[in-house]
């Protein structure tokens, strides 16, 4: 591992906090195109899973991505699942994903949930400062896409309204945005 590698572990456990494992991530032609580490937060009932290694896959997108989604401790599979499904769409497709996109499936992603989608957002939890590494810079090398998952109506009204107006909508209902048995707030 490079010092600028130690660097970006140090980024990522100083907001979401110390790393408690890894595991192979999507596999591409037999290869395994990025790793998904596992993060507890050392005061929030938190679980943060994030791509190590999607950053290095030729992806067309303004700066190296890795994606990460939190949620609660005991929802840790679904962390994996999502971050896992959206990082092997972002390494088979070689497009890269924006603040603000919408990625909807045509029925639950999480049986028994009303989670059909997710939005890819800065980090809900985090200050502004995690979102882009190396943080301060005029240039960053990387930028951390957040994986939030949205009911289908919430996926409708960000595309319609926009990603800021639901999130909006999501600060003055105080959503748990860690739960994904949560109700839609559209």
């Amino acid at each position: 591992m490079s010092d600028n590698d130690d660097a970006l572990v140090e980024h990522i456990e100083r907001h979401l906090g110390r790393i408690r494992g890894d595991a192979p991530g999507g596999s591409v032609a037999g290869d395994h195109a990025y790793s998904l580490v596992i993060h507890d937060h050392p005061e929030y009932d938190m679980v943060s899973v994030v791509t190590n290694g999607l950053r290095l896959r030729r992806v067309d997108a303004r700066y190296g991505e890795e994606l990460v989604c939190s949620l609660q401790a005991d929802q840790e599979p679904v962390a994996r699942f999502l971050v896992d499904t959206l990082g092997a769409i972002v390494v088979d497709s070689g497009e890269g994903l924006e603040y603000g996109t919408v990625v909807q499936n045509d029925q639950p992603l999480v049986p028994g949930t009303l989670i059909q989608g997710v939005l890819a957002t800065t980090h809900p939890f985090c200050d502004e400062e995690f979102n882009f590494y190396p943080a301060g810079t005029d240039e960053p090398q990387l930028q951390i896409i957040t994986l939030v998952p949205i009911t289908l109506a919430e996926c409708g009204y960000a595309e319609h309204e926009g990603a800021d107006a639901l999130r909006e909508i999501w600060a003055a209902q105080e959503t748990d945005l860690l739960d994904v048995h949560r109700a839609s707030t559209v």
